[in-house]
């Protein structure tokens, strides 16, 4: 988890830059989709990504009201749970 976390900390600048974007301070919904190769388990993933972002895009994840995680590409795995 904590290779994850700090992978998405350090993709935080790329994304948002240095702009005046402002943090969000009500609900909010996010959608990932990860691509290609890829052996973390997507609940990991996405906790890294929300706690990444906490203080930069928002005030905390715990504003998240709806978040949809896909994985798509090799590790799709077919006959999945749904």
């Amino acid at each position: 988890m904590a290779k994850v976390r700090r992978q998405a900390i350090s993709a935080i600048p790329g994304i948002f830059g240095e702009g005046p974007l402002g943090v969000h301070d009500g609900p909010f919904t996010i959608e990932i989709t990860i691509h290609g190769k890829c052996r973390a388990d997507i609940d990991n993933i996405a906790k890294g990504i929300l706690d990444a972002l906490n203080g930069t895009a928002y005030v905390d994840d715990r504003q998240c009201v709806e978040l949809i995680v896909r994985r798509e590409g090799e590790n799709n795995f077919q006959g999945a749970m749904k």
